[in-house]
């Protein structure tokens, strides 16, 4: 019997819910402190999705449904997914770092969703123009290692010159890409 997960990187990813898709990625690594600002981010992502693709909603509501969706896509994460349920219970109320005090500004919310499209869209631009249609798991794999070879270069130049592909890939440590600052966005590319 085939793993479903394994589905994921040979199949259309569009066929797993975003939860399924998360774990997948996450590397069967549970939502925790450290890897909690990169998923924040993709859950963000996939909110700010729903909302922009609702046609019917007026300009003015939108905050307000963002902030919903955005709380429903962690409603839909398994508890188990999460290292305790004092984590998940915080990240329904605050973003990593936001104030304890009043929930979700569903302004700052709406303004985060907008500076995420743009930085994702320049992360998109640099990856191959067939992406999103790759059925091949290895040309995906080799999309996404590319983006963290990259993120690793631009954060570590002084380390990093000179070194083939290869060699770098011996030398980036397997959670760079989901708990370093610098790589905020690929849990959400891969996601996506």
């Amino acid at each position: 019997m085939q793993d479903e997960f394994d589905v994921c990187l040979t199949e259309s990813a569009s066929g797993f819910t975003f939860p399924q898709r998360l774990r997948y990625f996450l590397q069967g690594q549970t939502i925790s402190d450290r890897n909690r600002a990169a998923v924040e981010m993709a859950i963000l992502c996939e909110a700010g999705m729903m909302v922009t693709e609702d046609e019917t909603c007026k300009e003015s509501a939108r905050g307000e449904l963002l902030v919903q969706q955005y709380k429903a896509v962690i409603q839909s994460i398994p508890r188990q997914d999460f290292i305790s349920s004092k984590l998940r219970e915080d990240m329904m109320e605050r973003q990593k770092n936001g104030q304890k005090k009043g929930g979700f500004k569903t302004k700052t919310l709406w303004v985060k969703w907008g500076s995420a499209k743009t930085t994702i869209r320049k992360i998109f631009a640099g990856m191959p123009d067939k992406y999103h249609n790759m059925k091949s798991g290895t040309q995906i794999y080799n999309a996404h290692q590319k983006l963290v070879r990259d993120h690793y270069r631009a954060t570590f130049p002084d380390s990093t010159t000179g070194k083939s592909d290869d060699e770098l890939d011996g030398d980036i440590p397997d959670e760079f890409w989901v708990e370093h600052p610098a790589c905020l966005y690929i849990l959400t590319v891969k996601v996506h």
